[in-house]
């Protein structure tokens, strides 16, 4: 198993929360908080993310969860349903 390049722990994050995939998905691509913040326009800060992809924020707003999904290009519907805790489709 491939080591996080952020925090240098094994990749295990859990991706069933918004969070855990959020950041699997920042880390799959190498990119740093302040890369996504750059991406994003500022639409998300750095703190901002870091706490969602810890589990601290859990109600993100559409805008950002949109900002989020044009970044990583992930379906949009996908990442809402997620942020809801709805299960995949």
């Amino acid at each position: 198993m491939a080591d996080c390049p952020t925090c240098g722990r094994p990749l295990e994050h859990d991706e069933t929360t918004l969070g855990g995939y959020l950041r699997a998905r920042r880390e799959e691509r190498g990119w740093s908080l302040r890369q996504v913040a750059k991406i994003t326009n500022d639409a998300i800060s750095c703190p901002y993310l870091s706490q969602i992809e810890m589990g601290r924020i859990e109600d993100v707003s559409a805008r950002k969860l949109m900002a989020l999904a044009h970044a990583y290009a992930l379906d949009p519907g996908d990442l809402m349903r997620r942020a809801a805790g709805e299960p995949r489709a």
